[in-house]
């Protein structure tokens, strides 16, 4: 089998509130979270769900204390109509709860 080649991946999210949420979370930076954590594999797949969508799923190793770390999401593909036809845009969704999440942390865990 291949090494797949280094990749960096950037994510903005946006934050929402989910029914039985903690509380709020802070998230390291991205060098922080390369010291700390280690990218063990990276999938995406397609998913017929009404619309285009890709699924995604990050598998992480905290190089603390070697203990694994998966984080899972989609993004939904949508094309404009109309008079605002014009390139597709995509939305990000994060489907693991925030405070699962490799690289955020509760603010008051003291970590």
């Amino acid at each position: 089998m291949e090494a797949a080649a280094p990749c960096r991946v950037t994510v903005f999210l946006a934050r929402r509130r989910q029914a039985g949420a903690a509380d709020p979370v802070q998230r390291i930076d991205p060098v922080g979270f390369q010291n700390r954590y280690r990218m063990r594999r990276f999938d995406m797949w397609g998913d017929h769900a009404g619309q285009p969508t890709v699924r995604w799923r990050a598998e992480v190793v905290d190089r603390r204390d070697s203990t694994p770390r998966t984080v899972e999401g989609h993004v939904e593909i949508r094309w404009s109509h109309g008079k605002f036809a014009g390139v597709p845009e995509a939305k990000i969704y994060l489907d693991t709860p925030h405070h699962d999440v490799a690289g955020y942390e509760l603010i008051d865990s003291g970590n």
